[in-house]
């Protein structure tokens, strides 16, 4: 079955088991989010590895879907936790990449008052993750500065891009090499969550 959006044919099929097409479902589903997360820093890799000589054609590109990756993945996080805590979901609609952070980190904190989270093992004190998101912020803060050459008002740098910074250079390979530093405690406390609330689950049913 087509979804048709328009008279001409869709670029789109409703999605079954009996084709091998890749499928794109849209939720607030832990999973989905992830996958939607890992999508992204997935394609920003190949991109890297695939690319005999780096130039500004995919720096952009490149950039855009790293920076992406950690904003879901921040979310991700956000929803995990205030799941896991009993707390309505609230997901900002914002792009702030160190707001983001700085709520994570509260909510862990807040998990760790409870004596649900592992005090000497959190996000908050994962340099990776740390500083990698203030180095995404310092240059694009509003998620525009890897899209559009220019701020949305005027012929400037986005308004994400801070000021005497017009001209940057950048290590794909360095990028690549630091994302994947920080996705692996960001992924591992997602793992956390999972088997935290599964043991907590567990507990209450053999009360």
């Amino acid at each position: 079955m087509n979804v048709d959006f328009d008279d001409g044919e869709s670029i789109m099929t409703m999605a079954y088991e009996d084709h091998e097409w890749p499928t794109m479902n849209w939720s607030w589903e832990l999973n989905e989010l992830a996958s939607y997360a890992l999508g992204y820093k997935y394609a920003a890799d190949r991109i890297v590895s695939e690319t005999n000589r780096i130039n500004a054609y995919v720096v952009y590109p490149v950039m855009f879907l790293y920076r992406h990756y950690l904003e879901i993945q921040l979310k991700t996080h956000l929803k995990a936790f205030q799941e896991y805590l009993g707390i309505p979901r609230n997901i900002p609609q914002h792009h702030n990449l160190l707001k983001l952070w700085k709520k994570v980190c509260k909510l862990e904190a807040e998990a760790i008052n409870q004596q649900r989270w592992d005090a000497d093992d959190t996000l908050a004190n994962c340099t990776e993750i740390g500083n990698l998101i203030r180095d995404f912020h310092e240059i694009d803060g509003k998620s525009t500065a890897f899209r559009y050459p220019i701020s949305k008002s005027e012929d400037t740098a986005p308004k994400g891009v801070p000021f005497g910074y017009i001209s940057l250079s950048v290590d794909l390979n360095d990028v690549r090499k630091r994302v994947h530093d920080a996705s692996l405690p960001l992924c591992g406390a997602l793992d956390k969550i999972r088997i935290y609330r599964e043991y907590e689950v567990d507990i209450a049913r053999d009360a």
